[in-house]
């Protein structure tokens, strides 16, 4: 069975095939977060929410809908300052 601390793993995994000058411990921290984050669905089994209904336990926080919206966020939230910036997405994208 998957847990949080799976998913965190999962997240270090991944982020690790980054380049180091790209990674900071806000980065780690934020990769390990949203990898956890779809299980705050959990919380719907307290509310009276069925398993299976769609804001259930892997509901909506599984998809790729909020895959993308937590990304966006996230992105937005925490590094809409790095994006000019040699670590901004166009220098990971269009740099040789």
């Amino acid at each position: 069975m998957a847990s949080a601390f799976g998913h965190a793993l999962a997240a270090v995994a991944i982020g690790a095939a980054y380049p180091k000058k790209f990674t900071s411990p806000k980065f780690w921290v934020l990769g390990m977060v949203c990898a956890v984050l779809p299980d705050v669905d959990v919380v719907s089994f307290r509310l009276g929410i069925p398993y299976e209904a769609f804001w259930g336990h892997r509901g909506f926080t599984h998809s790729l809908l909020f895959a993308l919206i937590t990304g966006a966020i996230v992105t937005l939230l925490f590094y809409c300052r790095d994006f000019p910036t040699r670590k901004g997405v166009g220098y990971m994208l269009f740099s040789a």
